[in-house]
């Protein structure tokens, strides 16, 4: 008998990104006690000054354009998003900079520096054992 498994939804980077059962996500990020750097994700080290002293923060999900660009081709060849498609750079008031791609915005003109964005979760794909994965993106605020 083939027992059948619930469904996930599963983060595609779980060092950045944590999913909550309500439908939400939290950003994870880290900082850094000796220096007080912000970083997005989890890391073994600060990369600032390499203190091993660090604390996980949920970061803020919401920044402002710091520079953007049109790709016109596709990243990989099982990439399922559109092309082209326009990355953003987004800085947090955290500090850090998060890049991804913006949804919401078909004319990469309308993008302006300074623009305020917000952080939301897509579904990108879905994997062999039938659980969807989730990525972070910009959309306008």
């Amino acid at each position: 008998m083939i027992e059948k498994t619930a469904r996930k939804n599963l983060p595609f980077d779980a060092d950045r990104l944590v999913l909550l059962p309500d439908g939400g996500f939290r950003l994870i990020g880290q900082k850094c006690g000796a220096c007080g750097t912000v970083v997005v994700g989890k890391h073994q080290r600060c990369l600032r000054c390499s203190s091993g002293q660090k604390e996980e923060i949920t970061l803020t999900p919401s920044g402002v354009v710091s520079n953007y660009s049109q790709v016109n081709l596709k990243p990989s060849e099982d990439w399922k998003g559109p092309v082209p498609y326009t990355l953003v750079e987004g800085r947090l008031p955290e500090g850090p900079v998060v890049t991804t791609y913006i949804l919401g915005v078909n004319d990469p003109k309308t993008i302006k520096m300074g623009m305020h964005v917000k952080l939301d979760i897509s579904k990108a794909d879905t994997n062999e054992q039938g659980n969807d994965i989730f990525v972070y993106v910009w959309k306008p605020a």
